[in-house]
């Protein structure tokens, strides 16, 4: 892109190309890599086909109505739809958008899941058939969405942005991320999750890092953090519900052996632990965890 911006004498082109991800201009470059990638021939073909969604609308379209020579009024013409798309895709775009606002009013996010039908509309999967055609999109249809939300489209998951979100708004909650020491105040799972950006933090797109920076967490900072650790407190939890999933099933937890494994969890040896714990008394059970534990089948 330098080079041809260079040829041209249009220097900008390449950062408008850095800022922009729509468009003909967008597309040419995003069919360039492909090619590279492919080497087939029809992908080198498609190299120079200009998709209806970005040509030109013909000069006639825009000329104004012109008086006949004899005065008489011109004959008014049929509105002309734009070039690439009908009238039915038009009114298709303009309800997925509408949803779309909702959702962002509602979550300040599009990273909606694909299997999600918010107030009964496939937002999830519309926003996914969208992602795919983006480089063949009216340039007017993708600025919409991006001034929405501009990570409708990016070159990651869903999944990862959704978690992005949950990430940023525990920080608005409980402060800034410890990463130092394990990222103590969220859960295991998000705790993990943070954790797993770190140690992938050099091979991260730009943009992920920049926003990971947004929540505390540059390369200084990548670099120093040390893996999520269970509580006991959560290890407890993560028994407490196996042992009751057991129960709800078999009625008891009578027939549990010491190697017994539910869910590949490994069942036995907890309530093993439990029952050693209760009958100790070297050190007092937490009454809570006590509490959770009086039912007769548990702790039989």
């Amino acid at each position: 892109m330098t080079e041809v911006a260079h040829e041209l004498q249009r220097p900008w082109l390449v950062h408008h190309l850095a800022a922009v991800a729509h468009g003909p201009l967008f597309t040419w470059a995003h069919s360039c890599v492909r090619t590279r990638a492919s080497g087939e021939a029809a992908a080198h073909k498609a190299l120079w086909r200009v998709h209806s969604a970005h040509r030109p609308r013909p000069l006639g379209d825009l000329l104004p109505h012109v008086p006949t020579a004899d005065g008489t009024p011109p004959v008014p013409r049929p509105v002309m739809r734009l070039r690439g798309h009908s009238l039915q895709a038009e009114r298709a775009f303009s309800q997925g958008l509408a949803h779309a606002r909702a959702y962002y009013k509602e979550h300040g996010h599009l990273a909606v899941p694909k299997e999600d039908t918010p107030a009964g509309y496939p937002l999830g999967q519309w926003l996914a058939n969208t992602r795919a055609r983006h480089t063949r999109m009216p340039a007017r249809q993708a600025t919409a969405l991006t001034a929405l939300y501009p990570w409708w489209h990016a070159p990651w998951s869903t999944l990862w942005q959704r978690t992005w979100h949950h990430a940023r708004a525990h920080t608005q909650t409980h402060g800034p991320l410890q990463p130092a020491r394990g990222f103590p105040t969220t859960s295991y799972s998000l705790g993990e999750w943070l954790y797993l950006q770190c140690t992938r933090y050099p091979a991260l797109h730009p943009e992920q890092q920049r926003l990971l920076t947004q929540i505390g967490i540059d390369a200084p900072a990548a670099a120093t953090a040390r893996p999520r650790r269970r509580s006991y407190a959560e290890r407890f939890q993560v028994g407490l519900a196996h042992a009751r999933a057991f129960a709800d099933v078999h009625g008891n937890l009578a027939v549990v052996t010491h190697t017994a494994v539910h869910d590949g969890y490994p069942l036995g040896q907890w309530l093993a632990n439990q029952r050693n714990h209760q009958r100790s008394n070297r050190r007092t059970m937490p009454a809570d965890r006590a509490q959770a534990l009086k039912t007769p089948f548990l702790m039989a």
